[in-house]
């Protein structure tokens, strides 16, 4: 029978291994927070301060059989709820409805009369979703 060495494996990570491991960590996490900084800075989003945010407004045109949801989808993060009469928007770009402020959208200036998923668009209307206080609507 032939003479067999066991070599035992030590489970062990060296302090050289996890100080590679802890700066890959650091490295992974300060490109995340780098990235969502630069998307904050691009899209405005992430502030969710009415007072700054009264002003806030997002526009767009009008596309032939898109609806004003459809055309908000395509560039913003947008949360909403469904509901009999249609969806109701929660958020857009992590900005979200308050108890004093809200996602409102106008058509050619004058506040939306239907659900935005469905209000079909058409083109060139210009389509402007303002983030507002209640008492500033135009009702």
């Amino acid at each position: 029978m032939p003479n067999v060495k066991v070599t035992k494996i030590s489970s062990k990570i060296s302090t050289d291994s996890r100080w590679k491991i802890g700066l890959v960590v650091v490295i992974a996490l300060t490109a995340i927070f780098v990235w969502k900084d630069l998307t904050t800075q691009r899209t405005g989003s992430e502030n969710s301060n009415p007072e700054v945010l009264g002003a806030q407004t997002i526009t767009y045109k009008g596309v032939d059989g898109k609806t004003t949801l459809d055309l908000l989808k395509k560039d913003h993060r947008v949360e909403y709820s469904d509901s009999s009469l249609g969806v109701f928007i929660n958020s857009i770009d992590g900005v979200a409805n308050s108890t004093e402020s809200y996602w409102m959208y106008y058509v050619d200036g004058e506040l939306g009369q239907l659900a935005p998923d469905k209000f079909m668009t058409k083109n060139n209307q210009t389509i402007e979703w303002k983030y507002e206080k209640i008492d500033n609507l135009n009702i």
